[in-house]
């Protein structure tokens, strides 16, 4: 959806160290909508895993999915102001930078990564998912 009413600033406060990954400390937003986004998973339309033991297929089937909510709203990854990941395996952390250096300079350009948050947690809905991502755009 066009609006020329929203304006996005994703920054990095200068007293703060640079971030560790592919995020950034805070965004500045003046929107008329939020897109509120459920936690998405690694299941494709017809709610098959995808890529069930294969931490990498399923961030990739889980930020489709994302990339789906937002198209149906005509919006793209510039639009995303906040995501937060969960993770169901501390060891996994390597693989979703590995995942974020891979991709998100594609999905981002020009670095304006959203800010995020990084949960490792006990479990998610099923025991078959080994990750999730949650996220809010603006518009």
């Amino acid at each position: 959806m066009e609006n020329n009413d929203v304006s996005i600033e994703i920054f990095n406060p200068d007293t703060l160290d640079k971030p560790i990954a592919q995020y950034s400390h805070a965004v500045r937003v003046e929107a008329s909508r939020l897109l509120f986004i459920a936690g998405q998973l690694s299941n494709d339309r017809d709610g098959n895993i995808v890529g069930i033991g294969d931490f990498e297929k399923q961030a990739a089937q889980a930020f489709e999915n994302v990339h789906e909510v937002l198209k149906t709203e005509n919006l793209d990854w510039g639009n995303l102001v906040y995501c937060v990941y969960y993770l169901t395996d501390s060891r996994s952390i390597q693989k979703l930078h590995k995942f974020r250096q891979e991709h998100f300079s594609s999905m981002f350009p020009g670095a304006k990564y959203p800010p995020a948050t990084l949960l490792v947690v006990n479990g998610l809905v099923r025991e078959e998912f080994l990750f999730e991502v949650q996220a809010v755009a603006a518009y």
